[in-house]
C-alpha cells in the first residue's frame, strides 16, 4: 500500500509542475487585460487589472506600436511596471500615462516574461490633450498693466510634437498668446490676467490637430495705491504721515476695482470695522468700463485705527465684500503750544507745522500740543455693551509714567490729569505740560491706548520733541564702505573733513533684459530690485540754535574704541586744531544754521570697525563760543549713538553659477582676534517690491567647499584681509547651479550675523530641451531650402564679361559673376574646380595673378579669388571638428551602452546558470528514483509499452513546436509522469487480484 501511495503522490507532484508550464507555453490568450480608464492625458493614473497563470509575474507597459495592433516585436515601451499574479490568477498594476505627444497608436500591453509569444494581451489607449492651470480663481488686472492681475501658468500636455499652439478665451475670442510645443507635446505659457469682467471663462488651446480646454473663474478685486512703494496692492497698511494726510483730507485714497460687472455704475464704498461696530460709507461717482474696471479717489476724513472690510456697491444693487483689506495705524505729532498757536492762531491742525522744525523745540515746564490720528474711539459698543477705552500720553520710556499732566483736551474727553478719551473717529487734540526739571536735549512723547475686552488690542504712536537746542541723526545704524579719505578742510578751523565711501553693485533685474551681459529670464515681468552696497549716508539736523551760525559735526568712538589709534595720521595732522573741540573726534561735516536757528547736513560714515559711535554737534553762539550737543536718533531719542554694522558684498554679484567671487567686508567687530566664523546662505524669492518670502533658513551649506575662510583675518579698522599674502584677497566659491537670488550673511566670531548681501545666479538650464528642439527645426528648415533650390534646377549656362546667365525651371536669370560667388575649391595641374551658388564647374587655369585666378570654362571665362579657398578649408575643418566631436560623443554613448549590456549579460548568465544547476539537481534525484521504480515494474509494464510509446510520441510531437526553450526538460518529465501513472495502474491491478484471491 505504501508503494501505491508513493507512486500516486509522485504522479500528482509531477503533473502539478508540468500543467502550468504547458498552459503558459502552449495556450495563447490565457492572459486577459482590462484598463480603467482607457482614455486619458499625460500625467493621468490608469489602473490595469487582469488574469494570468498563477504564480507568474506580468509585465505591464504603456507602448506605442506600428501596424494595426501591438504584438511582439512591433512596439516601443514608454512606461512599464511588473505585477505579481495572485490568488485566482488575478493581478493589478498602476501606471502613469507618460508625457508623450499626441498620436493614435498607443496601447497598454501586457505579457508573461519568457512566454510573450503566446501570452500577451493589449487594450488600445486613446490619448487626449489637457490644459493644467496653477490657479483656477483669479483676479483681473487692468489700466494698461498698472494693476498686475493674477499670474497663471498654463501647461498643455498631449499636444502634437513641435506644433504651434494658439491659446484664446472662448467666450470673447480674444487670443491669450501662442507657444510652441516641445518634442513631448508639452508647452507652458505664462499669462497675466488683464481686462476681464467677473465670470467663468473657457480657455482653449489648439494646435490645428487636437484641442483642449479648461475653465477659469475671474472674481472682483479691489486695489489701493500705496505711496510708500508706488504700486497698487490688494492689502494696504496706512502708517506715518500717510495716515495724517488721508484723515486731514490733504490727499486722497486711490482705489481701483477690476473684475466687476461691465458697464455699471459704482455708487458707494463702505469701510466697516466689526470690532467697533463702526461703519463709514463714502458716496462715489464712478462706473465700470467694458472690462469691469473702475477707478476713484476717496476723501477719507477722520477714521478710527484698525483693520477694515471694504464693501463696493454697484448701481444694480449688487455688492462685493473684501474682508480685512485695509489697516490704519495710529500716528501723532507734538509741537510747542505757544509757538504753534503763535504761528497759526488756533489749535486746529495745520500740516505746515510738520515743515517747521522750530515748532518742535520747547522748554521745561512749557505746554506741548499733541495731535493723534487713527486711535480707537473713546467709547466702543460691543455685545457686552458700551466700553470706555482711555488713552494716555507719556514722555520717554525711562521716565516715570505719570510725568506729563494734561492741561486741556481740545478734541476728546478728559478723564483725569493723565488720561482722556479720543473722539468717536479715534482723533484727539490734547495739551500737556512738560516737566519743569526735564533735561535739555531730545525727548520722545508717546500716546498709548489699550483695549482688554472683548479682545486685547493696543494702539501706540511716538514723536519727538526737543528741550532747548537739540540735534538729531538718522539712521541709527548702517554699514561702512571700504575706503575713507580727507575730502576738504573746514575754512574757519583748518580741520580736515573725512568722508567714507559707497562700494558694491546695484542691480535692477527686469525680465527679458540683459544685465552685466547675462540674459535675465523670469516667469513674470515682475521688476526685481535689490541693493548689495556698503556705506551709509547719515543725516544730521538741529533746531533751537542761534541763527546764521557755523555748525561742525564730529564723530567719536564709544570706549573702548579710540579713533586716534585707528587714524594716527589724521590726528598727527589736525590734533592741535581738534583740541579746541573734540580731541579724539573726527570732523565729518560742516554747515550753517538758517535764520530760524535750524540746520540739516549729511556725511558718509567713515571706514570703522563694528562698534558704537557718538555724533557731536558744535554750533556757534552769537554771544561767542559754541553750543556742544550730542545728537540723538530722530525716531527714538533714547538711542544716543550710531552703530556700525558688519557687512559685505561679492564681486561679481550676478553670475552664471557655479562661480568664484571676491569678498569685500567692512564693519567687522572691533578688537576681534582671528577671523570670521563662516558664511551662511539661503534661497529667497523676491516680491514685486524688493523683499522676499524666504523658502528656507540660513544654513552653512557652502562651508564644505569654503574651508579656507580660516585664512581670513579682521583688521583693526574692521575690514577683511587674507593671511596668505597682502596681495591675495578673500574669496568665496559659490557652488550654486540652480537659477535664483540668494541671500548671504557673514557669521561673526561671536555667532552674530552681518547685514545681508545678495547674489543672482542665472542659468538657462530649463531651455536646453527647447534649444535642442529649435536646432532640429532649423536643420529641417535648411534641408527644405536645399530641396527647393534643387527643385528649380539652377544651372550656369554662360559667362560674358561680368554677366552670368543662369537657366532654371522657372526662367532664365542674369546676374553679375560676383553674385554667384565663384570660389576656387581645388587646382589640379591646370584644371581648376569652381564652386558657385548654382553649381560646380570645371575649367582650365589661364593665368594666376597674385590671388586672382582667370579660368576658362565651357560657359565662359571666370575670374575668382584663390583666397576664398581658405574659407572653404576653414569651413571644412569646422565640419570635421564637429563630426569628430559627434563621433566622440557617440563612442562614449556606445561605451556606456556596452558596459550596461555586459552587466546585463553577466546577470542573465548568472541567473541561467543558477536555474540550470537546480534543474540538473532535480533531474539527478528523479533519475535515481525512476531507476528504482523501473527495476520494480519492468515486468509489469512490458505489455503496455507499445501503447504508451505511441502516446509519448504524439505528446512529444505536440510539445516540440510549443516549448522549444524547455522541451528537453518537459519531455523527460512528461515521460516520467506517464511511466509513474502506468506503474500506479499496474499496482492497483495487482492489489485487486490479491484481494480477489
Amino acid at each position: 500500500m505504501s508503494r501505491v501511495t508513493y507512486t500516486l503522490v509522485l504522479a500528482l507532484i509531477i503533473a502539478s509542475i508540468v500543467t502550468p508550464i504547458v498552459a503558459v507555453a502552449g495556450v495563447t490568450g490565457n492572459l486577459q487585460l482590462q484598463v480603467t480608464p482607457s482614455k486619458g492625458s499625460p500625467g493621468d493614473v490608469i489602473v490595469i487589472t487582469g488574469v494570468a497563470p498563477l504564480g507568474y509575474t506580468v509585465n505591464v507597459s504603456f507602448v506605442n506600436y506600428t501596424g494595426t495592433a501591438p504584438a511582439p516585436g512591433n512596439y516601443q515601451v514608454l512606461a512599464s511596471t511588473l505585477a505579481l499574479v495572485g490568488q485566482g490568477g488575478k493581478f493589478q498594476a498602476v501606471l502613469v500615462v507618460p508625457y508623450v505627444p499626441y498620436a493614435t497608436n498607443y496601447a497598454v500591453y501586457a505579457f508573461v516574461p519568457g512566454f510573450e509569444a503566446n501570452t500577451y494581451d493589449y487594450v488600445p489607449f486613446t490619448l487626449v490633450p489637457k490644459l493644467i492651470l496653477n490657479v483656477t480663481t483669479v483676479k483681473s488686472g487692468g489700466m494698461g498693466g498698472l494693476i498686475p492681475g493674477s499670474i497663471v501658468n498654463i501647461t498643455g500636455v498631449g499636444f502634437t510634437a513641435g506644433a504651434g499652439v494658439t491659446i484664446y478665451i472662448n467666450e470673447t475670442n480674444v487670443q491669450i498668446g501662442s507657444v510652441q510645443t516641445n518634442a513631448r507635446g508639452v508647452f507652458t505659457y505664462i499669462w497675466s490676467v488683464q481686462n476681464m469682467p467677473k465670470g467663468t471663462y473657457t480657455i482653449v488651446a489648439t494646435d490645428g490637430v487636437v484641442t483642449a480646454s479648461t475653465t477659469i473663474n475671474v472674481v472682483p478685486a479691489l486695489w489701493f495705491y500705496d505711496p510708500n512703494t508706488g504700486v497698487y496692492v490688494d492689502l494696504l497698511t496706512i502708517s506715518g504721515t500717510f495716515v495724517r494726510d488721508l484723515e486731514e483730507n490733504i490727499t486722497q485714497l486711490l482705489v481701483v476695482g477690476t473684475g466687476f460687472d461691465p458697464n455699471v455704475g459704482v455708487i458707494d464704498i463702505t469701510f466697516r470695522n466689526s470690532f467697533y461696530n463702526y461703519i463709514k460709507t463714502i458716496p462715489v461717482i464712478a462706473a465700470t468700463d467694458a472690462y469691469g474696471v473702475f477707478s476713484t479717489a476717496l476723501y477719507i476724513g477722520h477714521i478710527p485705527g484698525g483693520t477694515y472690510t471694504v464693501i463696493v456697491t454697484e448701481s444694480t444693487n449688487a455688492s462685493y465684500t473684501f474682508k480685512d483689506v485695509i489697516t490704519f495705524n495710529a500716528y501723532i505729532e507734538a509741537y510747542d503750544y505757544n509757538a504753534y498757536v503763535g504761528a497759526f492762531g488756533s489749535t486746529a491742525y495745520n500740516v505746515v507745522a510738520a515743515s517747521m522744525p522750530a515748532l518742535k523745540v520747547t522748554s521745561p515746564g512749557a505746554k506741548v500740543i499733541v495731535f493723534g490720528w487713527a486711535f480707537a474711539p473713546g467709547n466702543i459698543t460691543t455685545a457686552a455693551g458700551t466700553v470706555s477705552v482711555p488713552a494716555h500720553i507719556f514722555i520717554d520710556v525711562d521716565i516715570p509714567d505719570n510725568t506729563l499732566t494734561i492741561s486741556s483736551v481740545v478734541v476728546g474727553t478728559q478723564i483725569d490729569s493723565y488720561n482722556f478719551l479720543p473722539d468717536a473717529d479715534g482723533f484727539n487734540i490734547v495739551v500737556v505740560l512738560m516737566p519743569s526739571a526735564i533735561v535739555r536735549g531730545g525727548h520722545e512723547i508717546g500716546e498709548t491706548q489699550n483695549i482688554t475686552a472683548p479682545v486685547q488690542l493696543r494702539f501706540s504712536a511716538r514723536t519727538n520733541i526737543a528741550v532747548g537746542p537739540t540735534a538729531y541723526f538718522t539712521p541709527p545704524a548702517g554699514t561702512v564702505g571700504p575706503y575713507t579719505s580727507i575730502v576738504g578742510v573746514e575754512p574757519n578751523t583748518g580741520i580736515g573733513v573725512v568722508s567714507g565711501s559707497f562700494a558694491g553693485p546695484y542691480y535692477c533685474l527686469v525680465s527679458g533684459m540683459t544685465v552685466c551681459g547675462i540674459n535675465v529670464t523670469a516667469p513674470t515681468n515682475v521688476v526685481q530690485l535689490w541693493k548689495t552696497a556698503l556705506g551709509t549716508n547719515v543725516t544730521v539736523s538741529g533746531v533751537g540754535f542761534d541763527p546764521n551760525q557755523p555748525v561742525l559735526v564730529f564723530i567719536e568712538g564709544v570706549p573702548p574704541v579710540d579713533l586716534r589709534l585707528l587714524y594716527p595720521s589724521y590726528f598727527a595732522a589736525y590734533g592741535q586744531n581738534l583740541s579746541s573741540f573734540l580731541p579724539d573726534g573726527i570732523l565729518v561735516a560742516y554747515t550753517t544754521t538758517d535764520s530760524k536757528g535750524s540746520f540739516s547736513t549729511w556725511f558718509i560714515f567713515p571706514t570703522l570697525p563694528g562698534a558704537k559711535y557718538k555724533i557731536w554737534v558744535f554750533v556757534g553762539r552769537i554771544s561767542g563760543g559754541y553750543d556742544q550737543v550730542q545728537a540723538v536718533y530722530i525716531a527714538n531719542p533714547s538711542i544716543t549713538s550710531f552703530q556700525v554694522l558688519p557687512g559685505f558684498y561679492l564681486n561679481p554679484a550676478v553670475a552664471v553659477g557655479p562661480y568664484v567671487a571676491e569678498v569685500v567686508a567692512t564693519g567687522l567687530p572691533y578688537g576681534a582676534t582671528g577671523g570670521v566664523a563662516g558664511v551662511a546662505i539661503r534661497t529667497t524669492v523676491l516680491d514685486t517690491i524688493a523683499g522676499g518670502a524666504y523658502k528656507q533658513n540660513l544654513n552653512d551649506g557652502i562651508m564644505g567647499v569654503n574651508m579656507h575662510v580660516t585664512n581670513w583675518r579682521i583688521t583693526p579698522n574692521g575690514t577683511l584681509t587674507d593671511v596668505l599674502s597682502p596681495s591675495v584677497f578673500p574669496g568665496l566659491y559659490i557652488p550654486v547651479l540652480e537659477p535664483g537670488i540668494y541671500e548671504l550673511r557673514m557669521i561673526m566670531p561671536d555667532g552674530s550675523l552681518s547685514a545681508p548681501t545678495y547674489i543672482g545666479i542665472f542659468n538657462d538650464i530649463a531651455d536646453i530641451q527647447l534649444i535642442r528642439d529649435n536646432v532640429i527645426a532649423i536643420k529641417a528648415g535648411v534641408s527644405q531650402i536645399l530641396v527647393n533650390l534643387q527643385q528649380i534646377n539652377a544651372t550656369l549656362v554662360s559667362v560674358q564679361g561680368d554677366i552670368a546667365t543662369i537657366k532654371t525651371d522657372v526662367g532664365t536669370i542674369k546676374t553679375t559673376v560676383q553674385a554667384i560667388q565663384p570660389v576656387v575649391v581645388s587646382i589640379n595641374g591646370t584644371v581648376a574646380e569652381i564652386k558657385t551658388a548654382v553649381g560646380t564647374i570645371q575649367g582650365v587655369v589661364l593665368s594666376l595673378n597674385g590671388t586672382v585666378a582667370t579660368i576658362s570654362t565651357t560657359v565662359g571665362v571666370i575670374r575668382a579669388t584663390v583666397d576664398s579657398l581658405s574659407s572653404v578649408v576653414s569651413g571644412l575643418q569646422s565640419t570635421v571638428n564637429a563630426l569628430s566631436s559627434s563621433v566622440n560623443t557617440l563612442s562614449s554613448s556606445l561605451s556606456t551602452l556596452s558596459d550596461k549590456v555586459d552587466k546585463g549579460f553577466a546577470n542573465m548568465s548568472s541567473a541561467i546558470s543558477a536555474v540550470s544547476d537546480k534543474i540538473d539537481s532535480s533531474t539527478s534525484s528523479l533519475s535515481n528514483a525512476i531507476s528504482s521504480a523501473q527495476s520494480a515494474i519492468t515486468n509489469a509494464v512490458s505489455s503496455a509499452q507499445s501503447s504508451l510509446s505511441s502516446k509519448i510520441d504524439s505528446a512529444q510531437s505536440a510539445l516540440s513546436s510549443q516549448v522549444s526553450t524547455v522541451s528537453n526538460y518537459v519531455l523527460v518529465t512528461l515521460i516520467l509522469a506517464l511511466i509513474a501513472a502506468a506503474a500506479a495502474i499496474y499496482e492497483v491491478i495487482v492489489l485487486h487480484r490479491k484481494l480477489a484471491g
